[in-house]
């Protein structure tokens, strides 16, 4: 369920998890109480976290609710706090744009599997412009660990064949960024929260690295 632990670390970054908990780790725990131990995406974690509504329901594959739950803001429009691109040529781009924007971010990878981690930010070079690399957190690491430490890694990414793969990824160069899903900050004022009741829990597919590999610049596109 790394969809959900990247979903549930934004949702504490951007104060839209604070009507349950301020730690990512019971909010983690929220969903792995609610959701089957399958396959996601944050963007559909955010939304039933917002509505109750889990997009994928009864699609073969996919997490399912298992449990009610979610529908903490239930008048608030989900949509008009999520952005998304899934142009694989203009994902750097992206994380650049929302980043900017103080949103949180995750990816999703694929290459040799499937799995979402969370973005905290990204390196470039101020003369070229040039995206050198990102700086992540993931579910998995020290996933065997009952009481794992928070750990920001970095990543050199190489653009090639209109991709964006992470080098040395779990040893491999053939993870690439798929799709970036960025939920806004929760406004001030705030929307109202839906009263419920909780209980609180403590508490990761398929290309190659083509020819013609080059560096891209913040210049050559912009984000959708």
């Amino acid at each position: 369920m790394c969809w959900a632990a990247a979903a549930a670390n934004v949702l504490v970054a951007t104060g839209w998890g604070s009507v349950y908990s301020a730690s990512e780790d019971s909010i983690f725990g929220y969903y792995q109480d609610h959701w089957t131990d399958a396959g996601g995406l944050p963007e559909f974690a955010w939304e039933w976290w917002f509505s109750g509504n889990n997009a994928m329901q009864g699609v073969d594959g996919w997490s399912q609710v298992d449990v009610a739950g979610g529908a903490f803001y239930p008048e608030a429009i989900f949509l008009d706090y999520y952005s998304r691109t899934w142009d694989d040529a203009l994902v750097l781009s992206a994380i650049d744009r929302y980043l900017h924007a103080g949103s949180g971010v995750t990816l999703a990878l694929y290459g040799p599997g499937g799995h979402a981690i969370t973005v905290w930010g990204y390196d470039y070079d101020g003369a070229t412009g040039d995206y050198l690399g990102i700086w992540v957190t993931d579910s998995d690491d020290d996933k065997t660990d009952p009481t794992p430490e928070n750990e920001l890694k970095y990543y050199d990414v190489l653009y090639s064949g209109d991709q964006w793969f992470l080098q040395n990824f779990y040893g491999s160069n053939d993870w690439y960024i798929g799709e970036v899903m960025a939920l806004g900050y929760m406004p001030a004022a705030g929307p109202v929260p839906e009263p419920a009741t909780v209980i609180l829990f403590g508490c990761g597919i398929l290309a190659l690295a083509g020819a013609g590999r080059k560096r891209f610049r913040k210049s050559e596109a912009s984000p959708e």
